[in-house]
């Protein structure tokens, strides 16, 4: 399968860089496809990091686990085994939650996730490992304060993937979507009694909102945080690299930078 897929990958970026858009895009689905079927259905095997099996889209082909953001993933995987309630902010196209769910049981996963088309890829992952549905699923952003109306919280507690959405996954910002709900992970613990070990944070600038709405669970439960910060973006919501940092500090929590890549990748742990 690799070998096919390596094989796919070199015509993707060499002669089949060199046609048109519509030629390129129809090759590469019928290439996707063919994958696919090759495959029974059951996707892409990886190793991520090089220790974690997952499997993934075909889609998924040209990204390379064995190095993509390996130590932060390693020491993320690593923390499940003593403290496996997982939160999963910004849980993108669902890798991260899959690969928590396969260590920790989904069970122990929440998913946190505004983007409606994101949630179409975490069903895909999910069933692709043969997962039952996360513990939490919660189209919503995280930020400072709650805003959500009552039967929001009822579809969250029936604890169903949301209606398939058509479209691209993509990013979405906490201030141009006013009209998505937000929830605070304070009130989300509050209402559901999810006590998390481990949350993971990549929201693309709005770190400093996420971390401002669970000042009570960072207070009191301490859980160890993943945390991506963006620094370009971090301005425009009025945070920065250093003042996060120093948020951290005043609720006892130590911070390591693990990794640099298109992001900042940092451990914040609480000492026992």
């Amino acid at each position: 399968m690799e070998t096919l897929a390596r094989f796919f990958r070199r015509l993707r970026h060499g002669p089949l860089g060199a046609l048109p858009a519509p030629v390129r895009d129809t090759a590469r689905a019928a290439a996707l496809a063919s994958l696919q079927a090759v495959s029974l259905g059951r996707g892409r095997g990886v190793r991520v990091a090089g220790r974690y099996p997952l499997r993934v889209e075909w889609s998924r082909a040209a990204v390379d686990f064995t190095v993509w953001e390996a130590e932060f993933t390693r020491e993320f995987g690593a923390a499940l085994a003593s403290r496996p309630v997982v939160f999963d902010v910004g849980a993108s196209l669902g890798e991260w939650s899959a690969l928590a769910a396969t260590l920790a049981g989904p069970e122990r996963v929440h998913v946190f996730e505004p983007d409606a088309p994101s949630w179409n890829r975490i069903r895909r992952i999910f069933a692709l490992n043969r997962l039952a549905p996360p513990a939490g699923i919660v189209p919503a952003f995280c930020g400072a304060a709650t805003r959500a109306e009552a039967a929001w919280w009822d579809a969250v507690a029936r604890r169903r993937f949301p209606a398939s959405a058509d479209g691209d996954a993509t990013f979405q910002d906490l201030r141009r979507r006013p009209d998505l709900p937000v929830v605070a992970l304070d009130d989300y613990a509050e209402r559901t009694g999810a006590v998390p070990g481990v949350v993971k944070i990549d929201v693309e600038g709005a770190e400093g909102e996420v971390l401002r709405g669970a000042r009570r669970l960072l207070a009191t439960a301490g859980p160890r945080l993943f945390l991506s910060l963006h620094p370009q973006a971090l301005p425009d919501f009025g945070d920065s690299r250093e003042s996060i940092l120093r948020d951290l500090a005043d609720l006892g929590y130590r911070s390591r930078l693990l990794a640099v890549d298109h992001e900042e990748h940092w451990s914040c742990e609480r000492p026992s």
